[in-house]
């Protein structure tokens, strides 16, 4: 607050004239601004207000730093426990935190602490407590700590509105800081250039921010190499900082560099130097988060390049998700599922995800992750477990959803087909990269991506010609490698296609899909009042379609070897009792009940999530 003022006070010219002075005679900007900001920091050290505290936090630094780590230990080690021994162990990491209550209260520093520990306990109302008695204080630099806390808890639409309150107050140097902030907050392009251009452009961070977002657009732009080259020195510029957030940036931008070039030697780098920067910083969320994700990233192309050649595929993330799903659904499970569960680096990513359920409890990615992992083995009692931990917690996913909103009106079509158009671009040329290498494995991979890619433009411009190309794309990829699991893909590529043709011209059937897909999925589109409404005119105008009957037929074909969702949902769409009579038994398997209850509870507001748990009983 003090230091808000002096600002204010230097603003509107009514600081004390002999400092007034002293700045008027310095001509260079700089030597003014040095010369300001060292007379603040004498006002700070002579302020009794700030004195008291910065005594009691000196006098009990070590202590409530100490007394912390303890805590941290025994909330570490109650993730692992479950029942009434984890109830013990977090009621004991409690007693240490309030152990020092009364020597450390009013140091800052302790508050903030107390607050993340709280939230760490699930107990939101007594953390929100701590956090409002500090921005209480209407302090830029307490509410900017604040805004980081939340960050790191998973809390990020709070984070933004406490940096940019103190953006808006605009007091150096920490509406400079509330800037870089908001940028590491920015879901969009666009929104991230804009509060970089909003920071100090003498920054290293701003200025590396901005060649990351030229990196970027030359990415969608489809200029691969440019971009390569411009990842590359931002690669350079970060490792140069030698500090935890240079480390950490350094790695994200060697990933990026991965999915562009396929060189493994750059995944294995980045993990390096996000190992590295949690050595520097344990307990750090945010680096304990990105190195779970490339951690779960590396082992799955470990595991995949038993079959296909990476440095072609160039499989991201969720890529390898896919593909392990892809094959834990045919022949291979058993093999995929033995690899998954010695490789190192898967688990070192779910020891750092179940970590981080702790750490940033709020964050969604800790809970999916582990859940994720649970699924592959099909361990309802395990997700119930999970479930039973997640449920005390309560989630905000109201970011999330403004951004749904935005998708069903069609505000982010424009940029959706646009980035769809690039990423299918260069999938077509790594195919022609897989046919040349005359790798069949590989070359079905990269074809099960571009079926992907292609449908998600179908479903968007309901057109039956790009259906078709992704149906062709599925086809292809099966017969490729038939240990992918694609039936399914398969069976709704050949309903899609006679879907999109079925209502072509019918605005109310369109406005059916439209509305349907955009806020349920293809899945649980036709399983609501509203395709009640159309089911007739919509099943007529399908039966006209010859994809149509052969959808049915190769889903009922495969509900006689392993029943799915999928196939019980063009049961539904179809009428077709022996169809739902083989495959309903999908729809309330245990595993996918605690499934859908995580996703749920994670997501409050999901109307898709909301519907799998009413279809399946709940």
């Amino acid at each position: 607050a003090l230091v808000d003022r002096l600002y204010s006070d230097a603003q509107r010219g009514t600081i004390p004239s002999s400092i007034e002075n002293e700045l008027n005679a310095l001509t260079d900007e700089d030597a003014q601004m040095k010369r300001f900001g060292e007379w603040v920091q004498e006002r700070l050290a002579s302020d009794k207000d700030v004195a008291v505290l910065r005594k009691s936090y000196e006098e009990y630094g070590d202590v409530v730093s100490m007394v912390l780590q303890q805590g941290m230990v025994k909330l570490e080690l109650a993730s692992k426990a479950s029942g009434e021994e984890r109830n013990v162990i977090l009621a004991a990491a409690e007693r240490s935190f309030l152990a020092i209550a009364t020597e450390a209260a009013g140091a800052p520093q302790y508050h903030l602490n107390l607050g993340e520990v709280y939230y760490r306990l699930g107990k939101v109302a007594e953390g929100d407590k701590e956090f409002e008695s500090l921005l209480g204080q209407q302090d830029s630099q307490l509410t900017l700590m604040v805004a980081q806390v939340y960050r790191g808890l998973g809390l990020r639409k709070r984070a933004k509105e406490a940096a940019e309150a103190v953006w808006e107050l605009k007091t150096q140097p920490f509406e400079a800081q509330a800037a870089q902030l908001m940028v590491l907050l920015s879901g969009e392009l666009d929104d991230k250039e804009t509060w970089l251009k909003r920071g100090d452009q003498k920054s290293e961070s701003v200025q590396i921010g901005l060649l990351d977002v030229e990196a970027e657009r030359a990415l969608q732009d489809g200029r691969g190499k440019d971009a390569d080259k411009l990842f590359a020195q931002i690669v350079k510029r970060y490792l140069a900082q030698n500090s935890t957030g240079g480390l950490n940036n350094a790695a994200l931008a060697n990933m990026r560099r991965y999915t562009l070039t396929g060189k493994v030697e750059q995944l294995d780098s980045a993990r390096s130097d996000m190992e590295k920067a949690l050595r520097q910083s344990p307990n750090e969320p945010i680096v304990t988060h990105n190195l779970s994700s490339l951690a779960n990233q590396h082992g799955g192309v470990q595991i995949l390049s038993s079959w296909i050649k990476i440095e072609i595929a160039r499989p991201s993330g969720s890529d390898t998700n896919a593909v392990l799903g892809y094959l834990l659904d045919g022949p291979l499970r058993d093999t995929v599922l033995k690899k998954i569960q010695k490789n190192s680096s898967v688990r070192l990513s779910r020891s750092l995800a179940k970590q981080l359920q702790i750490l940033s409890p709020q964050s969604e990615y800790g809970w999916l992750s582990e859940a994720n992992w649970m699924s592959w083995y099909e361990d309802a009692e395990a997700l119930q477990a999970l479930y039973g931990r997640l449920k005390p917690l309560l989630f905000d996913d109201s970011e999330s959803q403004e951004s749904a909103v935005k998708y069903l009106a069609g505000e982010l079509d424009e940029e959706l087909l646009s980035s769809s158009e690039t990423a299918i671009a260069g999938l077509k040329k790594q195919l022609s990269e897989a046919r040349a290498a005359k790798h069949d494995p590989t070359i079905a991979t990269v074809l099960l991506f571009l079926g992907h890619a292609v449908e998600n433009q179908a479903n968007l411009t309901r057109s039956a010609e790009q259906a078709q190309k992704s149906l062709e794309y599925f086809r292809e990829s099966a017969r490729r490698w038939p240990e992918l699991a694609l039936q399914d893909d398969i069976s709704r590529g050949l309903i899609n296609v006679a879907l999109f043709k079925a209502i072509k011209g019918n605005a109310e059937l369109e406005t059916f899909w439209d509305r349907g897909f955009r806020t349920y999925g293809f899945r649980h589109a036709f399983l609501g009042e509203e395709f009640e409404v159309v089911r007739a005119t919509l099943v007529a105008a399908l039966k006209k379609e010859s994809e149509y009957a052969q959808g049915i037929a190769l889903a009922l074909k495969q509900a006689k070897v392993k029943p799915s969702p999928t196939q019980w949902v063009i049961g539904k769409i179809s009428g077709d009792s022996e169809l739902l009579k083989l495959s309903k038994s999908s729809i309330s398997e245990p595993h996918r009940i605690s499934r859908y209850r995580i996703s749920q509870h994670l997501a409050p507001t999901s109307k898709s999530a909301k519907r799998a748990l009413s279809i399946a009983g709940e």
